[in-house]
């Protein structure tokens, strides 16, 4: 649960990167609870499905790019994108719900398979297969579930209260630039979301930590750490699906589909600069945001920009992602 959440809150906030080690993490739990290897359960799709459509709150990586280029309203995406995210997160749980209770063999094959032994098998093997790992990786032996009480510690009250005061100097500056703005409620729709949110959370984020007693610089790095593990386990997943649309986009299959789809797609206000993103978005996250990041250059007033921008902030890299997390 706690790596899932993670990953939902990462889509929340539009960080599509960073949620992807915690869909890994998630997906490798789910896992372990699989009686049926080899087959997917109804709760992995069902997780799959919320993670490649979840609700984007604020989708802030699009926002700041906007706002780099000078938009004269970076955070006017977030509406749209708020409205499709949330229709495409209840159809999404909604059709997997429904296949799910139209499957009758399903619940068949759970109960031909005696549940409990096979999933106590399965996490048995997934369990050495953990330790075995880390004793190549480290040359000891250490047990299944990492100890983090090293970082850990006793907060004084200086601890306490020293991060609030960090805090309560953010929101001054805040309150104190809103005020002092022609608009403060465009202020709020313009700024807020481009500039103050992110740091804001982040700062919020460190806080809570200090208070709780957590170190925070030690648990940053390693984290990090074992995201460059995952890294490392999903370069060559990575590399395949990057040339695989390398080679059809410079076949030029992609030129002919738009070609062919741009008088249809027009019908209903997609423009033809932009069925390219639309066709890349499910494909490839870094290639969609190159092609977003170029109309934005371009003219970041412009109704094709605009577009862009939504679709960057309300889709998700279904194929790549699907591909990579049930690979692992």
């Amino acid at each position: 649960m706690g790596a899932m959440l993670l990953n939902i809150s990462a889509n929340m906030l539009g960080l599509g990167n960073a949620a992807t080690p915690f869909g890994l993490k998630a997906m490798s739990e789910l896992n372990k609870l699989n009686p049926l290897e080899g087959t997917a359960t109804n709760a992995m799709c069902l997780f799959l499905a919320i993670n490649t459509s979840s609700v984007t709150l604020f989708p802030l990586t699009v926002i700041g790019v906007r706002a780099a280029a000078g938009s004269n309203l970076p955070a006017a995406i977030w509406l749209p994108t708020l409205a499709a995210t949330t229709v495409s997160t209840f159809v999404g749980v909604s059709v997997a719900a429904w296949l799910g209770s139209q499957d009758k063999d399903y619940a068949q094959s759970l109960s031909q398979s005696s549940v409990p032994e096979a999933m106590t098998l399965r996490g048995e093997r997934e369990t050495q297969r953990e330790i075995e790992a880390m004793e190549r990786d480290n040359g000891s032996d250490r047990s299944e579930t990492p100890n983090f009480d090293h970082l850990l510690y006793y907060p004084g009250l200086l601890s306490r209260l020293l991060p609030w005061e960090f805090v309560g100097a953010f929101l001054g500056g805040f309150l104190y630039q809103g005020f002092n703005s022609e608009n403060y409620w465009v202020f709020i729709r313009s700024d807020f979301l481009a500039h103050w949110l992110l740091p804001g959370l982040m700062l919020l984020i460190i806080v809570y930590g200090v208070g709780r007693g957590v170190k925070v610089y030690e648990a940053v790095t390693e984290g990090a750490k074992q995201g460059f593990d995952i890294a490392i386990r999903i370069i060559p997943f990575l590399v395949t699906i990057l040339v695989a649309i390398a080679m059809f986009r410079a076949s030029g299959a992609m030129d002919s589909i738009t070609l062919f789809l741009s008088p249809y797609t027009e019908w209903f206000g997609l423009p033809a600069d932009v069925l390219p993103m639309a066709l890349l978005r499910p494909l490839s996250g870094s290639g969609a945001f190159g092609l977003m990041s170029e109309a934005i250059e371009q003219d970041p007033n412009s109704y094709s920009a605009f577009v862009s921008s939504v679709m960057m902030g309300s889709t998700e890299t279904t194929f790549y992602r699907t591909f990579r997390t049930f690979i692992k």
